[in-house]
């Protein structure tokens, strides 16, 4: 049996509901991430998160990522989610730069991270939306290893390639209808809100040296570059050397 055929009869565990009192009000009804010793769970105010305990992080470099990002996009180029038909996608934060900057992935990259447009005020559709992703990246060889909620509402998805070295796919997913001309995310790291114009503006663009791989870029590039990375984003730095400057996109998380 090969493996792709391993992953789709693995037999799934039962989800049993959260004894800890302080989950309440923030775990959604439905997690994908079954209880098991494997998986955590923690909180901070209106924020639910639940992964891999021991998730392994590598740079990339030397692993084929390029060959995930193909698996990637094409899944969500071609996948139809309930209520929405296909889903407005993009490369985001160090794919984004390593795009524009490096003509590549950055070298000491650990994953590819794509963006996925939603609307805060449709739940149950994006819930439906989060379902169907899991489901069909689970179809073609991925593995879920981390999920995130704010309000209840999915925030991040994030998948190893089990058919690809264990590349790490982080899918975000930004809103619309909190706030007027942005998309917003709230996450561990804080409260990010992207202009609409950068997503509005999308266009499809070859990797870099790989004709057969298509990404959706925010437009203008280097214009979201340096709202993300800020004005010295074409200078490369360690994460040691990042300052607020360079982060002054992530927001402290609102207060409850």
């Amino acid at each position: 049996m090969n493996l792709l055929k391993k992953i789709r009869n693995r037999k799934k565990l039962k989800a049993r509901p959260s004894k800890n009192a302080k989950f309440e009000g923030i775990k959604p009804r439905k997690v994908h991430l079954a209880d098991a010793p494997s998986i955590f769970q923690s909180t901070t105010s209106r924020l639910y998160l639940r992964g891999l305990r021991d998730l392994e992080v590598l740079p990339m470099r030397g692993r084929n990522p390029e060959k995930t990002l193909q698996r990637g996009s094409d899944i969500l180029g071609n996948i139809q989610l309930p209520g929405i038909g296909k889903p407005t996608w993009w490369i985001g934060v160090g794919t984004a730069l390593g795009f524009a900057r490096e003509q590549g992935f950055i070298p000491h990259d650990t994953d590819i991270d794509i963006r996925v447009a939603l609307d805060y005020r449709k739940l149950r559709r994006a819930h439906r939306a989060m379902a169907k992703i899991i489901s069909t990246m689970e179809k073609h060889g991925f593995r879920l290893v981390r999920e995130m909620y704010w309000e209840m509402r999915p925030m991040q998805s994030a998948f190893i390639d089990l058919l690809n070295n264990d590349i790490i796919l982080d899918i975000y997913y930004f809103y619309s209808g909190l706030k007027d001309g942005h998309l917003v995310n709230f996450n561990w790291e804080g409260f990010r809100e992207k202009p609409e114009r950068f997503i509005n503006g999308l266009q499809s663009e070859v990797w870099p040296g790989h004709p057969d791989i298509k990404v959706n870029v925010p437009h203008p590039i280097a214009e979201y570059n340096e709202w993300r990375w800020g004005p010295e984003w074409q200078t490369p730095k360690k994460n040691s050397e990042l300052t607020p400057k360079d982060l002054k996109c992530i927001q402290p998380l609102p207060a409850k």
